[in-house]
């Protein structure tokens, strides 16, 4: 018999698995729609994806020369197949598109694998984008500043500079810093650009009381959020187009106004929402579907469709008490310097150890004068970091660059925002 008539055919589907070698689950999603038992998976004929209602969706592999045909759902010599020209995983259900009209009516968890594709539709869920097997995933590490830049804090900023971490394709470690108007020397956010950081918006006046932020208008929207991008882009002399996330004040939403304002000014991706603490953390995910409650505990999330605008949440930080912290630096408890490191390691593992979901350091500057100790546990973290050769210290945008368009760590290079060549 000829391999080109070689077929596979229909068992039942524990014996299927069994057949095709299983391989480490990607994730278990409860509120994962199975509406076909075996799918095409996306990037890979040899690969294909059995979901069911109490296990979720995993990654299944066809035995060696064989891929899924997804009309009979069985492993067939590659002659026959149809994922690689034609991907199966569809659905009769259209996501939403961008709208300023009425609130989309889909449920939680309606938005899934095969009905929104990268790279501009990305689910809320642990899901790995592409679905790589974690080690061939690079660990992203996004450390992130909140507030003005000014003469109080530039040194510590200076300080981190100085010690000149590099990552595994030897360009410089590299953060975010959300920028506020307030207390803000503007020559200094220039000189932070200028060395390779990432500016974004975080508002002109960083206003009290707290509460405002949840009822802004849109127009108190567009003077604070785009008025401080327009700042940054004219008198810091930073390319617009290279300010394109934000982050507000107090973590306060404003609901489906805020990200009207977002989507219509050039914005492309936000960085406030704060995730539950799941069993693997929440990747960056796009607005084309309602958002969970699961990805946004903050009041007042939005409840439209922004389609192809990105999420970057805040996933929650816990201790040894479990207790829960939005924000790295809302954690006063450690007592030393070797407490706060393993505050640190902890939580990291969490993130490297399971789905490598993108890992975020949040700070204020002011955190390093809460003691004599944080400024070591941040500088000794990140040399940690700096010893593996699968974890990247990089800006937010340059982490959604992998995410909308990922790869494995051996062809890393050909993001053009992850080729060394262009790294400052």
């Amino acid at each position: 018999m000829s391999g080109d008539n070689i077929r596979m055919k229909p068992i039942p589907s524990f014996f299927l698995i069994v057949a095709c070698f299983l391989l480490t689950p990607v994730q278990s999603e409860e509120k994962q729609i199975c509406t076909q038992t075996f799918m095409c998976h996306p990037n890979e004929p040899n690969l294909f994806l059995s979901c069911t209602p109490f296990v979720g969706i995993m990654v299944m592999k066809c035995p060696e020369g064989f891929n899924f045909n997804s009309l009979t759902l069985t492993c067939e010599s590659r002659k026959y197949t149809n994922c690689a020209d034609n991907n199966a995983m569809t659905s009769t259900e259209e996501p939403t598109t961008k709208t300023t009209e009425k609130p989309t009516t889909k449920k939680d968890g309606s938005c899934n694998v095969w009905n929104c594709k990268l790279p501009d539709c990305k689910c809320a869920d642990s899901l790995i984008p592409g679905l790589f097997q974690s080690q061939n995933v690079p660990q992203m590490v996004f450390v992130t500043f909140d507030d003005g830049v000014n003469d109080i804090n530039i040194d510590y900023y200076r300080k981190l500079n100085s010690i000149s971490l590099r990552n595994p394709d030897d360009c410089l470690m590299r953060f975010t810093y959300f920028v506020s108007n307030d207390y803000n020397n503007l020559d200094y956010v220039k000189e932070l650009y200028q060395y390779g950081h990432e500016i974004a918006s975080h508002s002109q006046t960083h206003k009290f009381p707290r509460s405002w932020w949840l009822n802004a208008t849109k127009k108190d929207l567009i003077y604070e959020m785009v008025g401080m991008q327009n700042i940054l882009a004219y008198k810091s002399s930073i390319p617009i187009n290279n300010i394109k996330g934000t982050r507000m004040p107090y973590l306060n939403i404003a609901g489906d106004d805020l990200y009207t304002v977002f989507t219509e000014n050039q914005f492309t991706w936000d960085s406030t929402m704060v995730t539950i603490k799941s069993q693997e953390p929440i990747w960056p995910f796009t607005l084309n579907w309602r958002v969970p409650s699961k990805a946004c505990q903050n009041l007042y999330c939005p409840k439209k469709s922004y389609a192809g605008f990105w999420e970057v949440p805040l996933i929650p930080w816990s201790d040894s008490d479990a207790k829960l912290y939005g924000m790295t630096d809302e954690n006063n408890k450690p007592r030393d310097k070797s407490e706060m490191l393993t505050f640190f390691r902890d939580n990291f593992e969490d993130h490297y150890l399971k789905n490598r979901a993108p890992f975020g350091i949040t700070l204020h500057a002011t955190w390093f004068g809460k003691n004599n100790f944080n400024m070591e546990v941040l500088q000794e973290f990140l040399i940690y970091l700096s010893k593996k050769k699968d974890v990247w210290v990089i800006p937010v945008s340059q982490g959604l660059d992998w995410v909308r368009n990922p790869k494995p760590m051996h062809s890393l290079s050909d993001i053009p925002s992850w080729n060394n060549a262009n790294c400052k």
